[in-house]
C-alpha cells in the first residue's frame, strides 16, 4: 500500500513536495488510520507552500532568504532576474557574489543578522556597472529584516534609480523657478547701466566721424582737423576699443534678453533645423568667438562628427540650441587644457530614439565626481576660480532644453573617463 501510495504521490505532486517528504520519513511508523487525515493536511501545506511561492514571486521587489554566512536560501523571480541568474544558480551563493555591484551599500549586513536587528539603507548607490551598461548609476533601497537572530533573515532589494532621478528632477526643477525669479531683476538691473555704456561708445564714434559738420566746427575750434584727431584715435587703437566696447554690450544685451525670456518662460520662434547643422555652426563659433585658434597654450581638439543618416529635422529654437552645444564645447575644451590633456577630442553623435532626436556630445577630459554630476546643472555652481565663471552656462542650457524644448539633458561622466552630455529633443 505504501508503494502505491508513493505511485499516486508523484502523480498528483512533483517530487520534493513536503507531502513526498514528510510521508518518506514517517510512513513507516504511521497506523494506516492515520493515512487519510495526514494525507489531506500535506496536501494542504502543499497548496500553502505553493501559494506562498506564487505571491512573492508575484513581487516586483526582489526578496530573497539568507543565513547567517549571507548564502541565499531562497530567492523569488525578481530577485533572480536582478542578478541574471536562474534561481537555482542564485541560490547557494553568497549574497555578495550574486549582486557584486551591491558589496558596499549591503556591509553591515551578517553583523545585523548576528545581532538579531533591522538594517535600512534608502537609495544607497551601486558600483559602477560594466562598460556598455545603461548611463548613471543605479541606486537601491535595501531592507536586511533578521528572521532568527544569528540564523537567517529576509532581503529585499528595490531599484529606485527612476525615484531617485525625479526627485533631483523636481529639486532642479524648484532651483531653476528660483532662478528665473532671481534673473528678472538682474536683467533689469543690467539694462540700465548697459543701455548708457552702448549709448556712450556709440556717441563718441559719432563724434569722430569726419563727415558730420558739427565735428568739423569743434576740431576748427580747438585748432585740428577731425581727420587728425580720426588718424590719432585709429594709431592709439581707440577706434578698434570702441568696436570692442560695442560688440561686449551687445553680447551682454543678448545674454539680458536671455534671462529675461528665462524668467517670463515665453514661447520662442522655432522651425525644423537639422542637429548636425547646428553642431557645424556652435563649433564654427567656438572657433571664432572662444578663440581656440587664437589662445596661448589651448590645443586644437579633435573632432569627430558620428552622424546617424536618418535622423530628421527637429523643430527648435536654432540659436538658443546652439548656444547649449556652444556652452558644452567652451566647458570641454577648457576643462581638457586645465587638465592637460595630450591628444583632447570631441566626439559628436546623433541618432534617433523612439520620440526623440538625441544628440550626445563627448569628451576625453579629467570626467567628474559624482559631487560635480550631480551638481553640474545647478545655478551657480562651478568648479572655476572666482572670477573665471558664474556657473549659469550649464543650468540656463539645462532650461533651454527641457523647459523651452520639452527635451531631456542629462550627463554621464566618472573621474578619469571624460564626461558625455546627452540632449534628447522631441520629433
Amino acid at each position: 500500500m505504501l508503494r502505491g501510495m508513493g505511485s499516486h504521490d508523484e502523480q498528483d505532486g512533483a517530487p520534493g513536495t513536503v507531502r513526498d517528504r514528510l510521508i518518506g520519513l514517517g510512513a513507516g511508523s504511521i497506523r494506516k488510520s492515520y493515512y487519510p487525515e495526514l494525507r489531506q493536511r500535506l496536501e494542504e501545506l502543499d497548496r500553502m507552500h505553493g501559494y506562498l511561492v506564487s505571491v512573492l514571486d508575484a513581487m516586483p521587489s526582489a526578496i530573497l532568504g539568507v543565513d547567517a554566512t549571507l548564502r541565499v536560501t531562497r530567492a523569488n523571480r525578481a530577485a533572480a532576474a536582478l542578478a541574471g541568474l536562474s534561481r537555482g544558480e542564485l541560490e547557494g551563493r553568497l549574497l555578495g557574489d550574486a549582486f557584486p555591484a551591491l558589496r558596499a551599500p549591503l556591509a553591515g549586513a551578517a553583523l545585523a543578522v548576528a545581532q538579531g536587528r533591522a538594517l535600512e539603507r534608502h537609495a544607497a548607490e551601486a558600483e559602477p556597472e560594466t562598460p556598455g551598461a545603461a548611463p548613471g548609476p543605479r541606486y537601491y533601497d535595501i531592507i536586511v529584516s533578521p528572521i532568527e537572530a544569528g540564523r537567517s533573515a529576509v532581503v529585499r532589494l528595490d531599484d529606485v534609480t527612476d525615484r531617485v532621478r525625479l526627485d533631483r528632477l523636481i529639486v532642479q526643477t524648484e532651483k531653476m523657478v528660483s532662478l528665473g525669479g532671481l534673473a528678472a531683476g538682474m536683467a533689469h538691473e543690467i539694462n540700465n547701466p548697459l543701455g548708457g555704456i552702448l549709448q556712450g561708445a556709440q556717441n563718441i564714434q559719432r563724434r569722430l566721424e569726419p563727415d558730420r559738420p558739427e565735428n568739423r566746427q569743434a576740431a576748427r575750434e580747438a585748432g585740428c582737423t577731425v581727420e587728425a584727431v580720426r588718424d590719432y584715435a585709429r594709431r592709439r587703437g581707440i577706434l578698434r576699443f570702441l568696436d570692442g566696447i560695442r560688440d561686449s554690450g551687445s553680447r551682454a544685451a543678448a545674454i539680458v534678453r536671455h534671462m529675461l525670456d528665462f524668467s517670463r518662460g515665453g514661447e520662442t520662434r522655432r522651425a525644423p533645423y537639422s542637429l548636425a547643422r547646428v553642431v557645424d555652426e556652435a563649433l564654427a563659433l567656438a572657433s571664432r568667438d572662444f578663440g581656440l585658434d587664437r589662445q596661448a597654450g589651448i590645443r586644437r581638439p579633435a573632432v569627430e562628427r558620428r552622424f546617424a543618416p536618418d535622423v530628421p529635422e527637429v523643430l527648435m529654437s536654432r540659436t538658443e540650441i546652439e548656444q547649449v552645444v556652444f556652452n558644452l564645447v567652451k566647458n570641454a575644451v577648457e576643462a581638457m587644457n586645465e587638465a592637460g590633456v595630450p591628444e583632447p577630442r570631441l566626439v559628436f553623435r546623433t541618432r534617433v530614439e523612439g520620440r526623440f532626436a538625441v544628440l550626445e556630445v563627448a569628451d576625453n577630459g579629467p570626467g567628474m565626481d559624482e559631487e560635480t554630476r550631480r551638481r553640474v546643472f545647478d545655478p551657480f555652481f562651478t568648479t572655476k576660480e572666482v572670477g573665471q565663471g558664474t556657473g549659469l552656462g550649464l543650468s540656463v542650457s539645462y532650461f533651454i532644453v527641457t523647459t523651452n524644448h520639452g527635451g531631456e539633458f542629462v550627463v554621464d561622466s566618472q573621474p578619469g573617463r571624460g564626461s558625455r552630455f546627452i540632449i534628447r529633443l522631441p520629433l
